[in-house]
């Protein structure tokens, strides 16, 4: 067995850290995302999900940004990893 994927992988550290520092203040964020409306049908709060996401996962991965395209918009960040 490669024992090498055993564990908590370095990319991941970060978010780790910003969970575990806090772990109320971490539930409390998931929640506030689930509670955002965002309905593709109307495409009612689309935009500030978005912004939210992109906010979110900014903390994590600094080039995190919006992406438009025809359809709704996508968030895209990139991690690196010492072991791509």
């Amino acid at each position: 067995m490669d024992e090498s994927n055993i564990g908590p992988r370095i990319e991941f550290a970060r978010a780790h850290q910003l969970i575990d520092g806090d772990g109320a203040s971490a539930m409390e964020e998931v929640r506030r995302a689930l509670r955002l409306p965002s309905f593709s049908d109307t495409g009612e709060g689309i935009e500030a999900a978005a912004e939210h996401f992109a906010a979110l996962l900014g903390r994590v991965c600094p080039d995190a940004a919006i992406v438009a395209t025809e359809g709704y918009p996508v968030v895209l960040g990139t991690l690196r990893s010492p072991r791509p």
